[in-house]
């Protein structure tokens, strides 16, 4: 991870660790052996959070994530000075720069990031009741997903936190795990020592849109799992009958299915590009034989013609088989920045779903609205 120099010796100042650096970009890999060395030195616990910070600033340096940080920065009414801007080498010291001299913010914007780049959400049409009339649930809600996990002798403790972002709100749920070992070298011998009980914890997140009565959930455990939370969701939280508008289908394989009928309008203000169906996964009716389809956009062969193509050269007509997945590639105009951005929706039968909860997946999902892929 190539920083700024002088940002490492602010960092190392915060633990009361001096580090002699120039503020030279072309030593890099002698300031770090020099780095490592003075930090063995320190007491282990200090070691583990010196180095645990560069972690979470290595995961925020990426273009997206400081673009986060830059539009939460603007947001709250600051900004960065030109000469600061220009001043960043590295995505990485832009990071920095924000966990040194925005460090509140920083993690907001991690825990933000993190939950709008999550993959996997399962949804479901619910009931659509606002924050205010549900919210003094939380506990009845607590209390039955420690019911749900006490079977399992976890859940012990729970702890549950919410963001209410205007169009959706987002849960996340900490459950405390059953014991585990981590495997270690003993302190003062070389030997091996796993001996080491701790609990760990894992996250629940839950996704509700008020307005549409939408409830998405991502948790491990599979697809049993997550339809038990999300009817203890709906039946402690929302105070709603789990089974109302539960047989609601989600996505609308018959209009792919209809291929030849199939099309992507889009409009100027839409900002897009171009739009391919880009795979299909197919099982015969019959044979339940499985194909599996995923294509290269050729230049010039946009929407469903090169996949009307490729079909007609393996000799398979369409209305024989079942559509179990089906991915759609949108490539959007370039930015202001030169930045052409691009995401592969795949949704996979019932109810699976690739989007994640940044606002250009949110653009995507608005597009298969229109054109009756997604019903809700």
């Amino acid at each position: 991870m190539k920083t700024s120099p002088k940002m490492v010796v602010d960092h190392a100042k915060q633990y009361g660790i001096i580090l002699n650096l120039k503020d030279d970009w072309n030593n890099w890999a002698e300031y770090a052996e020099h780095i490592l060395n003075l930090i063995e030195k320190e007491p282990k616990e200090k070691q583990g959070e010196f180095l645990m910070d560069f972690d979470d600033i290595d995961s925020m340096s990426t273009q997206e994530a400081c673009e986060y940080l830059l539009n939460r920065l603007q947001g709250s009414g600051k900004s960065l000075g030109d000469e600061t801007v220009e001043g960043f080498k590295s995505l990485c010291q832009q990071a920095m720069y924000f966990y040194l001299y925005h460090k509140d913010l920083f993690y907001e914007t991690f825990d933000s990031y993190s939950i709008d780049v999550k993959q996997g959400w399962k949804g479901r049409k619910t009931v659509s009741i606002p924050l205010d009339k549900f919210i003094d649930n939380i506990e009845d809600f607590k209390k039955a997903i420690k019911s749900l996990y006490k079977k399992e002798y976890r859940g012990k403790k729970i702890t549950i936190r919410y963001d209410d972002k205007g169009d959706r709100i987002i849960f996340t749920v900490h459950v405390e795990d059953v014991y585990t070992t981590d495997l270690g070298f003993d302190e003062e011998k070389e030997i091996l020592n796993n001996k080491n009980p701790r609990k760990p914890v894992f996250p629940i997140n839950f996704l509700y849109k008020p307005s549409e009565g939408i409830l998405e959930v991502i948790a491990k455990g599979g697809k049993p799992r997550v339809q038990e939370l999300q009817n203890i969701f709906i039946e402690h939280f929302l105070k709603a009958d789990p089974e109302e508008l539960a047989d609601i289908s989600r996505f609308c394989f018959d209009k792919v299915q209809d291929i030849k009928n199939l099309t992507f309008p889009v409009s100027t203000q839409d900002g897009v590009e171009s739009v391919t169906l880009k795979g299909l996964k197919i099982a015969h009716k019959e044979s339940h034989t499985v194909h599996s389809i995923d294509i290269t956009p050729q230049e010039g062969k946009v929407g469903v013609q090169q996949m009307q193509d490729e079909l007609e050269s393996m000799n398979i007509e369409l209305e024989e088989f079942e559509i179990k997945k089906f991915k759609v590639k949108v490539i959007f105009k370039p930015t202001d920045k030169g930045r052409r951005r691009q995401v592969t929706a795949e949704i996979t039968h019932p109810d699976g779903c690739s989007l994640k909860q940044r606002q250009i997946d949110g653009v995507v999902y608005k597009l298969l609205k229109k054109w009756g892929i997604v019903l809700f």
